[in-house]
């Protein structure tokens, strides 16, 4: 991109956080993607090459409980049989963390450290180091080691006196304490190495008056940032034919031919590049394929695409790779070159590098009109590749493909159909799908179902809630379906499947009701309890008329699951179902009773509400929704005996919040004693009266909280072992609890404190402090769990013990501390 802005072009999109980039010799471009902190997620090594598409969307982020496809659908993970075929997944998963991110370019450190990557785990304060070899038309990773700990580096980068240079924050964490430092890292007895001193002279030195022939002999050079000055410096001299006779010299060092093959590339001498296509190096031909695909068109008149399609046919997987990208490039709609391109996809083993470039090279050389004939009798890897070529083109004529016979193909239009910016032309198609008897996959049902809700019409309506009247259709998609429906007259901003932000306008529930009458009324008949629930919900939402004898019979029905009979009692409203739930025995329906009196009688409500505060047998939660629907009713002259009772400290703890809430919305004073002296004063109405539920849904799922990025309250694999597994915190009393919660530095769980110890070497070392003795501090690293021992002889100075906990008194409402507290409260395993 310019200055200004303009010349902007994505290369390569789907990843989430690639800090550094790194080349190798070859001129291959990898990264180390950090992870978006989902459970059991981890960062992923990738292979990065133009027109990829990694798989991340920032929608992902925030996704909680909903459908994610990044974890669903398993996007983060290696290559894996299921994955979706736009996504050019990891090489492989990595460490904790990666921030800087270098290659060596030759001659730096010494000869054992020569083709080697190296990285830092920033949170961890490690460095590893690991190579690469050939793959197919990809790569692996190899030989990959940890080479250090301690120092929590940022960055790093090769100097030109063959050292690696780090920058650090000055612990394992992240302080601002302005105490970081630049460190070297190097092989002390390789420092005076000629090699190296040649490297920091050259790189060191101008080059302007520098003879042909030894800039040609520089090409070759061992490291790789003199390979390239020199490169540069032979096109800033517009000088061809130095490169041109480094190229055709068959016993010139591989590098150097391929450094003149990109300098030609800068100069755009495309006949001269061509002309190694035939070359005996599959090296060379992969290079001079790759860099006639980055020259502009036009090409001059010597060079014909069927040279490059020739190379489809190559013994080395790496030229056809690049072969085919490179048509991608400069291919034209129409070209001769298709059928070679065609049997380029039937030839190869299903690779996701492969159907990149099958997918680039077909969308380039094939009109509209070919890609989507190719729905009709082609083989199912050109009808999976033409999807993806119309996917990169948004073409409505993708929806041919929903009804493919092979899954694969069908999913992979869907996906393209739905997905982020989507194609809305063929939404209407993807939605009509849904009707479709098949064996879908459950992302192509997802995506379906939300078609027909970005449509929402009354037959999108209809069609959806038909599937959920489906025997034999997964229980998840039923309810997700039935969900959709529930959400249907006022459409969320952000996608139900991908999280995306859409615009989709309310609807009108008169006509939506209309069409969902008959099949709304058919789930009454269906024996699954969330299937009956979400009907008589979705009945009272739209004002649905359902059959009184059942519903009556539902509300009656005291072995039927106190939700059901909620919905059945928020279905009817009338006077006598009021007045039945009011004298039930079930606290659920007595709370939903008093809400719908409130509304439909408010002076009824008041002396029924009144009277409920006085009740011996009525429960916590009874009393809590009591105060509150007394504060909507502007009852001052209910609630101020109630005030008056929390400032002398004469109510239940468990009633402390809501009185106090309900008390501020009706404009009384109500001041709860907090005393002084105590710590936990300004959070003391949070004791007691939580709701567990809630508090397991904000535990798992809240956004602000992410209290799963850290902990587990279970075994399971869900949640992390950076601080304490809380499975048994509920043995504790509440006070430890609503501190730990609150004031996370007061009490910090054994083993889970940070500190950083400064040694006397100078270095810096830090992680959870597990424990100390006469000999030494133990500490841990909570990336992977492992731990050290650091002799007290080594130690210089330490600093405090932290809890990298945030405050949740500070994040979250007192409501759901209150329902935090209560939860783990419930947390007793032994």
């Amino acid at each position: 991109a310019n200055p200004d802005g303009s010349g902007f072009e994505v290369f390569a999109h789907g990843l989430r956080n690639v800090q550094e980039l790194a080349f190798d010799e070859f001129g291959n471009l990898f990264g180390v993607d950090n992870d978006s902190d989902q459970p059991g997620e981890k960062e992923r090594f990738v292979y990065i090459v133009e027109g990829m598409d990694a798989g991340w969307r920032c929608s992902y982020q925030y996704r909680g409980k909903d459908y994610n496809p990044w974890t669903a659908e398993h996007l983060w993970k290696p290559r894996r049989e299921g994955q979706p075929a736009y996504l050019l997944p990891p090489l492989s998963n990595y460490v904790d963390g990666p921030c800087g991110f270098t290659y060596n370019p030759g001659t730096a450190l010494d000869a054992s450290w020569q083709r080697t990557f190296f990285l830092t785990e920033a949170p961890g304060g490690k460095q590893w180091a690991f190579q690469v070899e050939p793959d197919g038309p990809a790569f692996r990773m190899t030989n990959s080691r940890q080479i250090g700990a301690g120092i929590a580096f940022t960055g790093w980068k090769f100097g030109p006196d063959g050292a690696l240079y780090g920058a650090d924050w000055g612990a394992t964490a992240y302080p601002m304490d302005k105490k970081g430092a630049v460190w070297t890292i190097d092989v002390p007895v390789a420092q005076r190495s000629p090699e190296r001193g040649e490297t920091r002279q050259l790189l060191g030195s101008r080059w302007e008056e520098t003879n042909e022939t030894k800039l040609q002999g520089l090409l070759g050079h061992a490291d790789q940032r003199v390979r390239l000055k020199a490169q540069f410096e032979i096109v800033r001299r517009n000088a061809p034919t130095l490169l041109q006779t480094v190229l055709a010299a068959p016993d010139a060092p591989r590098l150097a031919r391929i450094h003149a093959i990109w300098g030609l590339g800068q100069l755009r001498d495309s006949a001269a590049i061509a002309s190694t296509l035939v070359d005996s190096d599959p090296a060379i031909r992969a290079q001079a394929a790759k860099t006639l695909g980055q020259i502009p068109l036009p090409l001059t008149p010597e060079f014909d695409l069927g040279r490059l399609a020739s190379l489809l046919r190559d013994a080395d997987p790496q030229v056809r790779f690049h072969a085919a990208m490179a048509l991608g490039n400069l291919g034209t709609p129409g070209s001769p070159v298709l059928p070679a391109v065609l049997e380029f996809i039937d030839s190869e083993p299903a690779h996701p590098y492969f159907r990149l470039a099958q997918s680039r090279a077909l969308g380039a050389v094939a009109t509209t009109d070919a890609l989507a004939r190719l729905a009709e009798d082609s083989s199912p890897a050109q009808r999976l590749v033409a999807v993806l070529a119309l996917r990169e083109r948004r073409a409505p004529e993708i929806a041919k493909f929903l009804s493919d016979a092979t899954p694969a193909v069908r999913d992979e239009a869907a996906l393209a159909i739905h997905d982020g910016d989507s194609i809305p032309e063929a939404i209407p198609a993807l939605a009509a799908s849904l009707a479709v008897p098949g064996n879908h996959a459950e992302r192509f049902i997802r995506r379906a179902i939300n078609a027909n809700f970005r449509v929402g019409t009354p037959e999108a309506a209809e069609r959806v809630a038909l599937y959920a009247l489906l025997p034999d259709a997964p229980a998840p998609l039923r309810a997700e379906a039935l969900n959709a429906l529930l959400a249907w007259l006022s459409p969320p901003p952000l996608d139900r499947v991908d999280g995306w932000r859409r615009h989709l306008a309310s609807r009108d529930p008169q006509s939506i009701g209309a069409a969902l009458t008959k099949p709304v009324n058919e789930l009454l008949d269906s024996p699954e309890n969330d299937v009956l629930e979400k009907a008589v919900q979705l009945a009272s939402s739209l004002q649905i008329p359902l059959d009184p004898a059942r519903l009556d019979a539902l509300l009656h029905n005291e072995a039927a699951p106190a939700g059901v009979r909620v919905a059945a009692l928020e279905n009817i409203k009338s006077a006598s179902a009021i007045a039945y739930s009011l004298a039930s025995t079930a606290a659920d329906l007595r709370i939903c009773g008093a809400a719908l009196l409130a509304s439909s009688d408010p002076k009824a409500a008041r002396p029924y509400l009144a009277e409920t505060l006085q009740r011996k047998d009525a429960t916590i939660a009874e009393r809590q929704a009591a105060f509150a629907l007394l504060a909507e009713l502007k009852a001052e002259d209910v609630l101020k005996p109630w005030a008056d009772r929390l400032t002398t400290g004469d109510l239940p703890p468990a009633l402390w919040l809501d009185v106090a809430e309900a008390a501020a919305k009706a404009g009384l004073a109500a001041n709860l004693p907090r005393p002084a002296a105590d710590p936990l004063s300004a959070w003391i109405e949070c004791l007691e009266g939580g709701d567990p539920a809630r508090g397991e849904d904000i535990f798992r799922n809240n956004i602000a909280a992410q209290c799963v990025a850290c902990h587990k309250a279970d075994d399971s694999k869900g949640g992390s072992l950076i601080g304490p597994n809380v499975k048994s915190v509920g043995l504790r009393d509440r006070r430890y609890l609503l501190e730990s919660l609150t004031l996370p530095q007061a009490a910090i769980a054994k083993g889970y404190g940070t500190i950083t110890l400064t040694l006397t070497d100078g270095s810096v070392t830090g992680g959870q402090l597990r424990g100390e003795t006469a000999k030494g501090i133990e500490l841990r690293d909570p990336a992977n769990h492992g731990s050290q021992v650091i002799p007290l002889e080594k130690i210089r100075e330490r600093g405090a013990v932290i809890s990298l906990m945030p405050p949740m008194g500070l994040i979250l409402p007192k409501r759901d501390v209150r329902d935090l507290v209560s939860y783990l409260s419930t947390l007793r395993a032994k």
